[in-house]
């Protein structure tokens, strides 16, 4: 898909969250439904959202795995950015101010 001459998919890539932040919202999701659920919702081993949660391993994502990170977390905690297509592509990045809750910040 193009768009006023940029690949639309490279275009979003820049806005995916770096290992920092998902380690972060992978804790946060464990902390709200357990290790176990964490990885149940995103459909890896309970092994797997424990070596991304360790701080002494270099944990590599793939851009995939970055997506449906910030994707479930956001389906838990803030759900008001998932409204289009275009929404998920962009990581939320572009939300109309009338849509964001006067607390929101966005860390990712």
């Amino acid at each position: 898909m193009e768009t006023r001459g940029i690949l639309l998919p490279e275009a979003c890539r820049m806005f995916l969250p770096g290992r920092e932040a998902c380690r972060e919202m992978l804790g946060e999701l464990s902390a709200r439904l357990g290790r176990e659920e964490t990885a149940a919702m995103l459909s890896v081993p309970s092994y797997k959202v424990q070596g991304w949660l360790d701080p002494q391993r270099e944990t590599a994502f793939w851009a995939s795995e970055r997506k449906l990170i910030w994707l479930v977390h956001s389906l838990v905690f803030a759900p008001y950015r998932l409204h289009t297509a275009f929404d998920v592509m962009t990581f939320g990045r572009f939300l109309p101010e009338s849509q964001k809750p006067k607390e929101d910040k966005p860390k990712y």
